[in-house]
């Protein structure tokens, strides 16, 4: 856990006092209230919310995860990218810890399409606070909703596929939930952290290839040579890497890039399912966000020219 601030001791106080009131005393605004409300306190009354069951922890309705199809209904877990948490609490740290300038610009989650909006954020922080300061609270609203899905599944003869971090980095709670709930047929993950892909938890990881600029947070510089050097070494040692390539939507994806097969990840997010049984390859995705994020990716090197 971080070390508190003046800013997150108060937040913290008030969610507890709202949890010990309960909803006949403090009733839980809209999300339509709590958009207007003050960053901090629309925060706080999200953490709330979803710690007495009004607000679903779980992100199910986000564009990739919603292509889903054949056997799979598709979910997952939206916390705080990057610091964008940490910022508004007043803290230092992060939940993506190799993120780059260029990617934390262009991040999927948080700062492209359905992750832009004031609901959005609110709902990723909200649950990311719970998650960090109050995990009794985290893992009983996960147990709530993973119930629900569960019997959704069943319903629907279907089997789920489970990304544990939307927008975030935290390696380790994606093996919690793969440990927590052993009936979910596939956990899987992106992950920009060399060390989380030689943990054997039983999720199904790929390499996030980043960009040659400088860290989100330390600001030192990852080098073209270094990038390119731990993708072609996780290819080689037959895993995964996620590749974002300088084409535009509905382009056709290589059939192969450097060597490696491709599997085309905009087509769904199920590459768990897609991917060959043994061997490198590759998950490559087209470059997304405004033109001006666009642009930020392609300078950086964060999306790739496909001759490379």
């Amino acid at each position: 856990m971080n070390a508190t601030s003046d800013t997150t001791t108060l937040v913290l106080a008030d969610i507890s006092r709202l949890l010990t009131l309960g909803e006949d005393i403090a009733p839980t605004p809209k999300m339509a209230e709590q958009c207007r409300m003050s960053p901090l306190l629309a925060v706080t009354w999200q953490a709330v919310a979803i710690a007495r069951g009004r607000r679903n922890i779980l992100t199910t309705n986000q564009h990739k995860l919603s292509l889903a199809g054949g056997d799979y209904i598709n979910s997952g877990l939206t916390l705080a990218s990057a610091n964008e948490g940490h910022e508004l609490l007043g803290i230092k740290g992060t939940n993506c810890p190799l993120a780059t300038a260029a990617c934390a610009l262009v991040c999927v989650g948080s700062k492209t399409g359905q992750g832009t909006l004031t609901s959005s954020k609110i709902a990723r922080i909200g649950r990311w606070i719970l998650a960090e300061y109050f995990p009794d609270l985290f893992w009983a609203a996960m147990d709530r909703s993973m119930v629900k899905l569960e019997r959704k599944c069943r319903r629907k003869g279907l089997k789920l596929a489970f990304r544990a971090n939307v927008a975030s980095d935290l390696y380790k709670l994606a093996g919690q939930v793969r440990k927590r709930y052993p009936w979910i047929d596939t956990v899987y993950d992106y992950t920009a952290l060399p060390g989380a892909m030689r943990v054997q938890d039983g999720v199904h990881r790929v390499y996030s290839q980043k960009d040659h600029g400088p860290l989100h947070i330390s600001g030192k510089v990852f080098t073209r040579a270094h990038r390119k050097r731990i993708a072609m070494t996780m290819l080689g040692a037959g895993k995964g890497v996620a590749v974002v390539a300088n084409i535009s939507k509905g382009e056709p994806k290589p059939p192969t890039w450097n060597g490696y097969p491709v599997i085309d990840g905009d087509i769904d997010d199920l590459w768990p399912v897609r991917a060959p049984k043994s061997g490198g390859f590759v998950v490559m995705l087209y470059v997304k966000g405004t033109n001006a994020q666009k642009r930020q990716a392609i300078d950086s090197g964060f999306a790739v020219e496909l001759e490379g």
